[in-house]
């Protein structure tokens, strides 16, 4: 019991001899957790709040009416649209025109938030499925229907299929 009392009265000249140490929070709160809105608003895709990026209002171009068509010898696109982001809030769609999820990352889930007034298609990353009940897939290259003011998170799970 001796040794036990010296023990603690070590550890407690210790502790008080000891430096403190401040809390460090995430990227982009400040020290009470809220998040601070000067880099809230500095956010880009490139620095975003751990390691997520953000299109706050992705519209559907009238022509972005099927899967994104890339070209061969460039890999830009070159019809419809794709997601470049973790997250996309869609403002404007219709019921015939959406986005194309992007080429499959390991691990990364893609969150799309339709704001949109309508249902907008999602379609899978080319030669892919995505899940359209629990459980079933749609058929490979086939669209997605997200309705309006709904939130999707897409992940992929093999190289061809997005389950949600």
């Amino acid at each position: 019991m001796k040794h036990l009392s010296r023990l603690l009265a070590v550890v407690a000249v210790l502790a008080l001899a000891l430096p403190a140490v401040a809390q460090v929070g995430p990227t982009g709160q400040t020290a009470g957790g809220a998040i601070s809105s000067t880099t809230f608003n500095a956010n880009t895709d490139a620095t975003g709040f751990n390691d997520t990026s953000l299109t706050p209002a992705a519209v559907a171009l009238a022509g972005s009416t099927a899967q994104a068509t890339f070209s061969t010898s460039t890999g830009a696109v070159l019809t419809g649209q794709v997601i470049s982001t973790r997250t996309t809030v869609i403002t404007t769609c219709s019921a015939t025109t959406g986005f194309t999820l992007p080429a499959v990352q390991r691990y990364v889930a893609i969150s799309v938030l339709n704001r949109s007034g309508g249902s907008c298609l999602i379609w899978p990353s080319i030669g892919a499925t995505v899940e359209t009940a629990l459980g079933t897939d749609g058929a490979a290259n086939a669209p997605f229907t997200q309705l309006t003011n709904t939130d999707v998170i897409y992940r992929p799970v093999t190289p061809t299929r997005w389950l949600q």
